[in-house]
């Protein structure tokens, strides 16, 4: 791996915060009351833009190879690391897998024994009415209809060396039917919007398509508030 060596920008801002001052100060004082004053704002927005590419093309240089560094850093983690983040999902899948089945083996276990816990209770419900205790056989049926399986659970798995993995219950969503979805929860794509609006749509519902004022601005090759 070739030693970065970082730029110092210090140098190379010089100028550009020159610039910066000199034609703060310009655009403070300027007074816009007549067509000359729009035109000295119009060369001074010029100025300004230039000013705003020079420096934006100066921290590119600046930065560019930090770029290239930290992309060559990560490329290089990422061949190392990546079998192991393979590593992990497969090892997640299989003892996910495990889980699910234990989890589903053990609530049928509880089931098996909710219906026979029910049975015993209407076996003991009949048995009382035949004999003519009623009271008793309602009370029997009663248990009968609330008796429920109980929630089978996979423990937490600690090893010998303190480590431990649980099986948590997590919601997730899936849209199937956009337009079933109550309209709180849809979100307008501004994107679309804008590019609809760009490309002459005018009505779209729902939405405000309006017009305002902006000033645009072309840059000659020179001018004079070049500093």
């Amino acid at each position: 791996m070739s030693e970065l060596v970082l730029p110092q920008p210090t140098a190379t801002l010089a100028p550009i915060e020159s610039s910066t001052s000199s034609l703060v100060v310009l655009a403070t004082a300027l007074v816009v009351e007549s067509q000359p004053d729009m035109a000295e704002g119009t060369d001074l927005l010029a100025q300004i833009k230039k000013t705003l590419k020079r420096s934006e093309e100066a921290r590119d240089v600046l930065v560019r190879p930090l770029n290239d560094h930290v992309k060559m850093i990560n490329a290089q983690f990422k061949t190392v690391t990546a079998p192991l983040a393979d590593a992990e999902r497969t090892i997640r899948q299989k003892m996910l897998t495990y889980a699910t089945a234990l989890e589903k083996e053990r609530q049928e276990e509880a089931e098996r024994a909710r219906r026979a816990e029910q049975e015993r209770a209407l076996e003991a419900a009949a048995a009382l009415d035949a004999a003519g205790k009623t009271v008793e056989a309602e009370v029997a049926l009663s248990f009968a209809a609330e008796a429920k399986a109980e929630v089978a659970r996979v423990e937490p798995t600690t090893t010998d060396a303190g480590n431990t993995t649980s099986i948590r219950k997590i919601w997730k969503h899936e849209v199937v039917d956009f337009g079933a979805v109550p309209d709180a929860f849809k979100i307008a794509d501004d994107a679309k919007i804008r590019e609809a609006v760009r490309a002459g749509i005018r009505e779209i519902p729902g939405v405000r398509i309006y017009q305002e004022d902006s000033l645009a601005i072309n840059t000659a090759r020179s001018s004079r508030y070049d500093l």
